[in-house]
This record gives structure tokens, C-alpha cells and sequence, in this order.
């Protein structure tokens, strides 16, 4: 394979030029994008940014939504030997602005509905001048050590952190994801993940760009029970709410779920979060192979996925290879490998707590069974010690709560308190159960202290302006704590 993700597209164009690579929707029709055409588009990107006096290390922001020319630009940037900086449309434009002041980027590329937070920006309009010699020769010179991206972590546990991803880390999780779980030139992916998050870049855009399949871009998550009737894809990617969505659309047919995911379908993904087992459990009774894996920014990200030759439910698979796992004394998920990041940007005290000997920290807490299937249980920063000395894991109380439908969030409460209690955000949508049989039903296999004793339904939403969410609508813990201790403590009055 080639020694960058540039080279890999600029192989790609010379074997299959004619192939179609990206797909997407244009508000009526489905187009097409061949891999001659998107690496001559992502060499005009180079060349522009090359006349702009890019210089190769710089840092470049990339804000927009998922569209066709997602891609091309982030490998534009990187041909010019310059680093991709993407941003997430869903943050504030303050923290936006202050994300790329941290990394000093030297230009942002946006789309024509995201450039109005900045207040200078390369929109896409400017990729119309041909490349140069001088980014081809740039292209040639990159190597796997250098880094391709700098990603920020949502802060779900601290302030973000710049995350430095090489060449060589996301083409070797992209590899070992095709060495694995193997797509054709004939395959077709469905994609409505942001490619903001490392996870929807690595796993469908880089493996799509390795194994050279077609990449199909649903016009918006909203779009997928629609579009995957007009794509017929054979994998889609998502996170457990999508397939929770997916199962409320089906009802308590197996044969509709099924048919809602088309004839083609080999393989569904799923990662980003925990699955809850019942769902999981649906998926197969259905016939549909649904493959959990985990994995984290730092690590490019996937480290370990079941397999369709290779699986166990409830857990979140084995390795990939080449990959290390073990777990550390205190229960700590470890892991050492190709996928680790450089570091974190401009911080090399983050970076040697978190790497050492080669070993990342992950943060979370799991443990390996007699055939190597992982399995979480919680995040480490998150014990919580009740005044008793008990020790839970919210996740292990969370997970159980959230996977009754009318529970969109829950957030455990309970350190340095003698028991525990729950703050409740209920969904939208689904009628109001008895909430005491609802919350018992759901803990019932947990032991006594692991169960609320109380619990408070939330009028509002958490919202990711109040800092409650991150924009991949994680729960921000501190800060949910923080906004409700007032009302808390009434749990313990």
C-alpha cells in the first residue's frame, strides 16, 4: 500500500479511474463521482492551497457538512503536505473559533452554509485552478509518520484535546479493518455519519478509498429508512441509536426489520456507544449480522470489532490485526499498536500520561474473556464511591435505564452520598409508563446498591449550548452535575 491517504487515492485513480467512488443525492436525483474525478478535485484543492502560500504543517480547519466534496478537500489538504483540522457544525462557533486558534490554522475551508460563523473563510467556490507540479511532489514526499490530522476529543471527562493522527495510524486501521471484513470494488457503502468524527472518516472513507468501493452519502440522517431502499447498500455504519431508531420504525416485526435494510445487506456496523443487548438481540433474531467494535479518537479509532466468522453478543469483538489489548491492574483498557496517535497537540504532558512504553490508556474499563472477546463496563473517571465504600460503574445502571423506550438519558448520582439516585431526561414521543415499575424492571438484575433508591424527571432536554452534551450527544457528567445539584440534592433531603 502506499506510504499516504493522497498516494492511496492517486493509485486509486490510475487502476479503477472509471469506477464510481462517492455517491450522493442532489435533491432529485442520485449522481456519481468517479475516483479519476475525485482525485483530480482534490488536487485542484492542493494546488489552491498551494498558491496560497500553504506550507506543508500547516494547519488547515475543514468546516462543513457531509457532502461530496468532504473528502476530496481533506485529502486535498493533506496532498499540499498540510493538516486537516475538521470542526463540528453542531458546536458553537465560539468554541469553533477557539479551537482553531489553538491548533493557529492558517486557513478554514467551508461550506457556503457554515462560513457565516467565521469571519474569513476558503469557500468551496476557490477549488477551480489545476494542481502544480509542486503538489504532486509534495504528495510523493509525505510519508506514514506524518501526521494527516489533528481531532479534537469531545470532552466528555475534560476540556478537548487536540488528538495528532499520522498517515500511518489511519491507513493501518483501515487496512486491518479490509483484512477482516473485506469489501469489494463492487460494494457499496452507505454513510450518514459525520465525517467530523474519526470514526464515519476512518471506517466508511478511508476503507471505502482501500478496498476501492463506492461510498453512498444519504442526504441526512433523517433520509437513511428512505435511501436505503434507492442505494441497496451492502454495510451501513451507525451508532446504537440509529438501529434503537430502526427497531421503533419495524415494530415487533423481525421480517420488517429485515426488509428495511434491503436484500443486499451483508454486514451493519455499529459503534460510538454502548449497544443496549436487547437490541442487539433483535438484529439476530432478524438475520441481520450486526457487528459491534470499539475504539476511541486516539486510536484511529477502531481497536477491536466482532467478526461475522468471529462474535459474541454483548461484547464489542477482538482486535484488529497487529493490534495489542490488555487490561491493567485497576481493570483500565490498554492497548499498543500502528493505530496510536502521535500525541496531543501542543501538550506533551497529556500525551505521556496517556502513552507509556507504547501502551495507551483508553480511560475505559473492561475485561477480557478465555477467547479474547472485550467487554466494556464503564469509564474509569466515572466510579462513583457511595459513603458505604460501595463502588459502581454508572454505565453498568445507565445502560440497563436507557434501553427502556422511554428513557432517552440517564445520569447516576450517588459519590460520597449513601445511595444512589438518577436524573431522567424522558423520550420524546413515547407516552409516560409507571415509573417506579419501568426503573425496577430495568435494575432488576443489579444488586441492591447499584439500584436509584430515587429519581427526578427533567422538564427540559440536555442541550449541547449548555455544555450537557458533546456533539457526538454524549452526556458531559461534571457539567450535567453542576446544572442539577440544586435540585440533587432534594433527592437527599
Amino acid at each position: 500500500m502506499p506510504d499516504s491517504l493522497p498516494a492511496l487515492l492517486a493509485q486509486r485513480a490510475q487502476e479503477m479511474p472509471h469506477l464510481t467512488a462517492l455517491r450522493y443525492h442532489n435533491g432529485s436525483l442520485w449522481q456519481s463521482v468517479c475516483y479519476r474525478d475525485y482525485y483530480h478535485f482534490s488536487q485542484s484543492v492542493a494546488g489552491a492551497l498551494i498558491r496560497r502560500g500553504v506550507r506543508p504543517g500547516d494547519r488547515i480547519g475543514l468546516l462543513s457538512e457531509n457532502c461530496w466534496e468532504w473528502l476530496p478537500i481533506d485529502l486535498g489538504i493533506q496532498a499540499a503536505g498540510a493538516i486537516t483540522v475538521p470542526l463540528h457544525v453542531a458546536s458553537p462557533t465560539a468554541e469553533i473559533r477557539a479551537l482553531l486558534k489553538q491548533v493557529d490554522a492558517r486557513h478554514v475551508i467551508a461550506s457556503p452554509t457554515q462560513a457565516m460563523k467565521l469571519a474569513e473563510s476558503l469557500d468551496f467556490g476557490i477549488f477551480h485552478e489545476p494542481a502544480e507540479a509542486e503538489s504532486l511532489h509534495r504528495l510523493t514526499a509525505l510519508g506514514r509518520d506524518d501526521v494527516a490530522t489533528i481531532l479534537f476529543t469531545s470532552g466528555t471527562t475534560g476540556e478537548p484535546q487536540g488528538v495528532m493522527l499520522t498517515h500511518g495510524n489511519l491507513l493501518s486501521n483501515a487496512e486491518s479493518a479490509q483484512a477482516v471484513l473485506p469489501w469489494g470494488t463492487d460494494s457499496v457503502m452507505l454513510n450518514f455519519l459525520p465525517f467530523s468524527h474519526i470514526y464515519a472518516r476512518t471506517a466508511d472513507g478511508y476503507q471505502a478509498l482501500v478496498a476501492g468501493a463506492t461510498l453512498a452519502l444519504a442526504s441526512s440522517p433523517d433520509a437513511v429508512p428512505t435511501q436505503l431502499g434507492e442505494v441497496h447498500p451492502h454495510f451501513v455504519r451507525g451508532v446504537p441509536r440509529f438501529y434503537e431508531k430502526m427497531v421503533a420504525l419495524a415494530g415487533s416485526s423481525s421480517s420488517a426489520l429485515a426488509r428495511a435494510f434491503g436484500e443486499r445487506i451483508r454486514w451493519l456496523f455499529v459503534g460510538g456507544a454502548g449497544l443496549p443487548l436487547q437490541i442487539a438481540e433483535r438484529y439476530c433474531d432478524a438475520g441481520l449480522t450486526l457487528l459491534q467494535g470499539y475504539g476511541l479518537t486516539e486510536t484511529s479509532p477502531t481497536i477491536t470489532v466482532n467478526r461475522p466468522d468471529r462474535f459474541r453478543l454483548g461484547t464489542v469483538g477482538v482486535p484488529l490485526p497487529g493490534y495489542e489489548v490488555r487490561i491493567a491492574d485497576d481493570g483500565e483498557i490498554l492497548s499498543r499498536g500502528p493505530h496510536i496517535m502521535r500525541g496531543y497537540w501542543n501538550n506533551p504532558s497529556a500525551t505521556t500520561d496517556a502513552i507509556r512504553d507504547g501502551w495507551f490508556a483508553t480511560g475505559d474499563l473492561g475485561y477480557i474473556d478465555d477467547e479474547g472477546f472485550l467487554t466494556i463496563i464503564g469509564r474509569k473517571k466515572e466510579m462513583i464511591v457511595l459513603s458505604t465504600g460501595r463502588k459502581i460503574v454508572p454505565f453498568r445502571v445507565e445502560s440497563r435505564l436507557q434501553s427502556e423506550p422511554a428513557i432517552e438519558y440517564a445520569v447516576l448520582v450517588g459519590e460520597g452520598r449513601p445511595y444512589l439516585t438518577v436524573l431522567i431526561q424522558p423520550r420524546a414521543g413515547i407516552p409516560s409508563p409507571d415509573w417506579q415499575s419501568c426503573i425496577a424492571h430495568a435494575t432488576a438484575d443489579l444488586a441492591e446498591w447499584e439500584r436509584p433508591v430515587r429519581w427526578m424527571m427533567l422538564s427540559s432536554p440536555f442541550r449541547i449550548d449548555q455544555g450537557e452534551l458533546t456533539v457526538s450527544l454524549k452526556v458531559r457528567r461534571e457539567v450535567v452535575l453542576a446544572n442539577y445539584r440544586a435540585a440533587i440534592d432534594t433527592m437527599y433531603d
